[in-house]
């Protein structure tokens, strides 16, 4: 597993699958400077 981001630090490179199908490639996606990523990991 890998540190934790801080302040300043370069969003790593990940293909992930969209829900509804298809992948998008963050943060090559990503045309705005600032952006917020949420991870939800489904229900417990």
């Amino acid at each position: 597993m890998t540190d934790k981001l801080n302040a300043g630090d370069q969003f790593p490179g990940m293909t992930v699958a969209q829900q509804g199908g298809g992948e998008i490639t963050l943060p090559l996606s990503m045309d705005a400077g600032y952006q917020v990523v949420l991870f939800y990991r489904g229900s417990f």
